[in-house]
This record gives C-alpha cells, sequence and structure tokens, in this order.
C-alpha cells in the first residue's frame, strides 16, 4: 500500500492531501509558547488581542461565557479572514463540578429559497479548487460570491449563550470589538500572507475591495509602518448591537439592509430566512477515553466521527494511561481515523477527494476562576468566507453553501432550507490522569477536516496518555483526515513511521507550520486541581493564551 524512499519507508506522497512541495524548511527549529496559569481564569484564541479581551473580562468578574462572548466578537474583527457576525458556531460549556456539558448549534442553513439550478455542474468537468474537491460548479457560484451564503447564525448563538449564562452586560461584552473596528485591522506580515492568499477572490467583490486592498487593488503591504485596513461600516453595526442586542441582525433596518446587500448581489436569502433563524440546543454526545470520557455535539459535524475512532481504539487497545503515546497508538489511532472518514464521506456527505487547502475557523477556550469551561469553535467556512463584504453592514458573510456536494442525491446534497455536514469540533473532557489526579479540559481546533483527528489526538494525550499541557500541545501528530492514507510530521519518529509501514498505511510527510496549516491549529483550556491554565498553538503567530491571576 505504500511506497519506499531513501528517506522512511513507507512515504507515499499520494496520500497527502497537501499539495507536494520541495522542502527547503529548516530542520532544527524549535518553537514554544508555555502554558499560561491563573487563579482567576484563562482565555485562549488564535488572536492575541481577542485573548486579552476576553481575559479582561474575567477580571472585571465576568465568568466563562462572558469572555468567550467578548473574544468571539473580537476576534471576528481582529481576524476577519477566519470567523465574524456573519458566520456559525458550535459551543460546549461545563460548569464548574464538572459532568455534562450543554451543547450548542449555531450553525448556518442554506436560504428557504435557495435554487439548485443555480450551481449547474461545469459541462467541462473538473474539480474545485477549494477545500473539499467537489466538481467544479459553473462561476464557483456555490463558493465565492452571494449565492454561496448561507444563513448567519453567530449573532443569535452568542445572545442565547448571554440570555443562559452570562454576568456581565452584553454591552460590556461588545466593547472590545468596537474598539478593534474603530483602530482597524494592522496589515503585518501574516495578515499580509492572507489577503494576498485570497486576492483573487477579494478583488471580485467591491466591499472586500474597498476593506483589505489598496487603491491599486493590491494586498496593503507593511513595509515602514504597517498599513490599517478600516471598516467603518462593521464598527457602527457593532455600535447598533451594543446598544438593541442582536435581535436588530434578523429584524429591523439592519437585517433589511443586510438582505438589501445580498439580493442586490444576486442571493436568494430573504428577510424570512434571518426573521426565522434559531440557534439550536444540544445534548452532547459522550465516549469513553482513558480513564474518563469526551463530550462532543451530535449530528452534521466532526464529533460523531472522533467518537466512532476513539471507541474502536479503546475498545482494541483498552483504555492506555499514562506512558505518553507509543507508536501502536498512532498506527491503531490511523486506521481507526481513516476508516471512520471512509463512513463520514459516504454515509453523511463530504467526499473523499478534499484537496486540504486552507479553510476559515477560529477556536476559543476558556476556564474561570470557578472552573467553568467553554469550548467555541467558530467559521466563515473558506478564508474570507465568500469573499462577499456587504457595504452597509461592514459584514463579511459566510459560504456556507460550500459545504453541500453539489451533486444530486447524496446525503450532503445541496438543497433549500439544509443543514449541511461540517468538520468543525469543540470538545470537553475529564478524568482521572495518573499521577495528577482529577483533570477537566475544553479544547478545539481550526484547519477544515483536519479539525478531527487533530482534536481527537490532543484529547488522547490529555486524557489517556497523561501528558502534561505543554508536551500534549507540542507532540507531533498525525493528519488522518482522508479514508486515503495520512499526513506525518516527521518529528514524530522513525520508529512511529516504521509502525506505519509495518501496519501497512501509507503516509506521506508533513511539516507542522504556520502556513499552510497542515495539523490544525489548537487550543486549551485546563482545570487541574486548584490550576487553571492554556495553551496556545505554538506555531500560529498571533495565537496566544491569556491568564488572570
Amino acid at each position: 500500500m505504500s511506497t519506499a524512499t531513501s528517506e522512511y519507508p513507507g512515504r507515499d506522497p499520494a496520500a497527502v492531501t497537501e499539495p507536494s512541495f520541495p522542502d527547503r524548511f529548516s530542520t532544527g527549529q524549535i518553537v514554544s509558547k508555555p502554558p499560561v496559569f491563573g487563579g482567576g481564569g484563562c482565555v485562549v484564541s488564535q488572536s492575541r488581542v481577542a485573548a486579552e479581551a476576553g481575559a479582561g473580562v474575567l477580571a472585571e468578574g465576568g465568568n466563562a461565557v462572558d469572555a468567550a462572548i467578548a473574544a468571539s466578537l473580537a476576534v471576528g474583527v481582529a481576524e476577519p479572514w477566519m470567523s465574524g457576525l456573519g458566520g456559525g458556531a458550535l459551543c460546549l460549556i461545563q460548569p464548574p463540578g464538572g459532568g455534562k456539558p450543554k451543547g450548542y448549534d449555531f450553525g448556518m442553513p442554506s436560504p428557504r429559497h435557495l435554487a439548485v439550478e443555480d450551481y449547474p455542474l461545469d459541462p467541462d468537468g473538473g474539480i474545485s479548487g477549494d477545500l473539499f474537491g467537489w466538481p467544479s460548479v459553473v462561476g464557483d457560484a456555490n463558493l465565492l460570491g452571494a449565492k454561496s451564503i448561507g444563513v448567519p447564525g453567530l449573532p443569535a448563538g452568542l445572545d442565547m449563550l448571554h440570555r443562559q449564562h452570562g454576568s456581565l452586560p452584553w454591552r460590556r461584552l461588545v466593547e472590545p470589538a468596537i474598539t478593534l473596528a474603530d483602530e482597524g485591522l494592522p496589515v503585518d506580515w501574516f495578515a499580509l500572507v492572507q489577503i494576498a492568499n485570497a486576492l483573487e477572490g477579494l478583488a471580485k467583490d467591491p466591499g472586500c475591495r474597498s476593506v483589505f486592498l489598496n487603491d491599486r487593488g493590491q494586498a496593503p503591504h507593511p513595509v515602514a509602518a504597517a498599513p490599517a485596513c478600516r471598516n467603518p461600516a462593521l464598527a457602527r453595526t457593532l455600535r447598533l448591537l451594543a446598544d438593541e442586542g442582536c435581535a436588530a441582525f434578523y429584524e429591523g433596518p439592519l437585517a433589511e439592509g443586510i438582505i438589501a446587500d445580498i439580493s442586490a448581489l444576486g442571493g436568494r436569502m430573504s428577510l424570512e430566512d434571518l426573521k426565522d433563524y434559531r440557534p439550536r440546543e444540544y445534548e452532547p454526545v459522550p465516549a469513553a477515553l482513558g480513564n474518563g470520557r469526551i463530550w462532543v455535539l451530535p449530528e452534521l459535524n466532526g464529533g460523531p466521527t472522533i467518537v466512532e475512532a476513539l471507541t474502536r481504539l479503546q475498545t482494541e487497545t483498552g483504555p492506555a494511561c499514562g506512558g505518553g503515546p507509543s507508536p501502536a497508538f498512532f498506527t491503531g489511532f490511523a486506521q481507526a481515523m481513516m476508516d471512520a472518514f471512509g463512513r463520514r464521506l459516504s454515509d453523511l456527505g463530504d467526499q473523499d477527494g478534499s484537496r486540504g487547502l486552507e479553510s476559515c475557523t477560529t477556536h476559543i477556550s476558556v476556564v474561570d476562576g470557578d472552573g467553568t469551561l467553554v469550548a467555541l469553535t467558530q467559521t466563515l467556512l473558506s478564508v474570507f468566507g465568500s469573499k462577499v463584504l456587504l457595504p452597509q453592514s461592514g459584514l463579511l458573510m459566510n459560504n456556507s453553501v460550500n459545504w453541500f456536494d453539489p451533486r444530486p442525491g447524496r446525503p450532503n446534497s445541496l438543497g433549500p432550507a439544509k443543514r449541511p455536514l461540517t468538520n468543525y469540533v469543540p470538545l470537553i473532557g475529564e478524568g482521572e490522569v495518573p499521577g495528577r489526579g482529577q483533570r477537566r479540559f475544553a479544547i478545539g481546533g481550526s484547519g477544515g477536516r483536519k479539525i478531527i483527528p487533530a482534536v481527537a489526538q490532543l484529547a488522547s494525550f490529555l486524557l489517556a496518555h497523561g501528558l502534561d499541557l505543554e508536551d500534549a500541545m507540542n507532540q507531533p501528530r498525525l493528519d488522518a483526515s482522508s479514508p486515503l492514507g495520512v499526513g506525518a510530521d516527521p518529528r514524530i519518529g522513525g520508529d512511529v513511521l516504521g509502525a506505519l509501514e509495518a501496519a501497512g498505511v501509507p503516509f506521506g510527510l508533513q511539516r507542522w507550520g504556520a502556513f499552510p496549516n497542515n495539523f490544525a491549529i489548537l487550543g486549551a483550556a485546563l482545570v487541574e486541581g486548584e490550576e487553571r491554565m492554556a495553551a496556545a498553538d505554538p506555531y500560529h503567530p498571533w495565537a496566544e493564551a491569556v491568564a488572570i491571576p
């Protein structure tokens, strides 16, 4: 099943979902971000300023949900290509004493007046150039532009979280996002990479051009002083929501402006779609892991695939506790996850031809001083979503229509008023860890389908193998997000690569780094005894964990 090379046995580039490039990167570089500790709680986000916004709320007496809401709104401004008010989210909240979390789904269904005939397959064939490798649709209508937009759920979801769990006034939670919107987005090298990578799509939309590109239609380039991408309409929208609450997003002048702008660009979303939107509450799904258990959300997200793979792995190998992950763990994990993805792609929808390109998601984990845990993952789907920025509201909109298979007659086929199969998966775990006592944690990540195996491995490292938080975040991983083979970090070691070869698991080598995102970007918050701690992905240049003493 695999192909030997002079470097490692079993290296099979065809099994890797990433494009193959000559490797010129350093093999001796060491990148590290130690965890942070704080009795008052911790917040971790893919944006330091968003984590600071959430931590500031904790410092003022807010709880973990308050902090997650503030960080959510802030990161949508600070990292606009990943998430925002025009997108959706999943969330798990575990109370201080542990036990079953509460689950929430603020996903993005397709508009009720969506017309399947708007998305004809390209008669010349070919594969879409974005996340899922769908057959090409004429004009990329399912990927770019107003017809790719699903009904946003994040504002309604954050409102539900605040009404059920919040302690500070809503306005206080919106304030950091307003400040960031007034300041504009500074374009450093990492922002430049994101904008330049999406330049072709951004240039097609007048709203995106006006905010993210310079007057020559190019990405603003930081030289002596970093330029800023300014979006005053978004600042006005945030002020309106601070004053009137998130109901103003779904009814009234703001909602009318959203629909008018989408309609002017050829989209089919209606005021009824917004008015009738409701977040969903779910009973989380448990699964045994080590001497404890994990919880994920059910149905159309990455959670059921994690449960299937880890349940099979634990059944076959037993509840490994302590000692760190072995070659046998990685081979068993690869086989279990590959098989789970095979069923996911055939039975739930999605498709096995993913090109593994950049997805647009961000994760926030929070623990407060009382021990409440929050795992919140939010997304626009693709980088910059639909590449549509609405001029009246300044909202960058999702492209959730691209989650659907454009071919008819399949479980995840495109249709009106339909919920898509998604990949993001917040997770909460708890259990007894040898030598450490009781441990609870909230984790999640970004990276499209790569989120699923990355989150599953991190949960295993923390609960089944007893790694401390820093070692777990730095432990090299496999990307097992395809039934065809896995991607392996070369740092994982020759013993693991040899075990994959011996087990007949096709694999290719991929490096862990900031771009491309080969192994997902993870964040974790953890409770262990009286300690509260959090850790951010070591390779993401903006990601940070912030603690309150």
